[in-house]
């Protein structure tokens, strides 16, 4: 893969990979590269369509997991219990992430078991 981004000029494989990197750019940069990249780049796109939907999914799950922990927190020690669930889910989405991150910087498609075929069939459907 020795083709170039148009925004930054990233090679494929790290565009790609940089759309996993948890926090801030697991955001951004799906959203960059889906923006500015063209049509024909279904490699990138699909990474990027990817990372959006896994950081979306971790971070409504996490509001949900809060909430039913906050209205069951009269309970004793449910507040400590709470705070372990998040932490594993923030250790699951890592884990995740990086594998993703891994195997689209080495150039593999890296596929999320589910969600992979419905992105797919949407990318195609809407020409994204």
């Amino acid at each position: 893969m020795n083709k170039k981004t148009v925004l930054v000029e990233l090679p494929y494989n790290v565009a790609a990979a940089v759309c996993y990197v948890p926090f801030v750019l697991n955001i951004l940069a799906p959203l960059a590269w889906l923006y500015s990249e063209p049509k024909d780049n279904r490699f990138v796109r699909f990474h990027a369509v990817q990372a959006l939907a896994l950081a979306v999914a971790f971070f409504l799950l996490v509001m949900v997991v809060n909430t039913v922990f906050w209205v069951i927190s009269w309970i004793p020690f449910v507040d400590m219990l709470g705070g372990i669930v998040v932490l594993a889910l923030w250790f699951g989405y890592l884990g995740i992430s990086f594998r993703l991150g891994y195997g689209a910087f080495q150039g593999k498609p890296g596929r999320l078991p589910v969600v992979s075929n419905y992105i797919e069939s949407t990318m195609k459907q809407y020409n994204l």
